[in-house]
């Protein structure tokens, strides 16, 4: 069984496809770590399926 060590601080990435408010989705990912000692521990990284209407976003252009 993993070691669960609990670490004290939590990062959160979101890409979207924009920067503007409603912009749709396309990953999330999260990590816990210890910003004393550098250790990362538990990760998770889940890529959003992107429904028809959000697959193109022209701001990105």
């Amino acid at each position: 069984m993993e070691n669960l060590t609990l670490l004290p601080d939590v990062m959160i990435d979101i890409e979207a496809l924009a920067r503007r408010p409603g912009a749709a989705i396309i990953r999330l990912a999260a990590a816990t770590f210890d910003p004393w000692s550098a250790q990362i521990g538990q990760e998770i990284d889940i890529r959003v399926k992107a429904s028809p209407p959000f697959i193109m976003d022209l701001e990105t252009y």
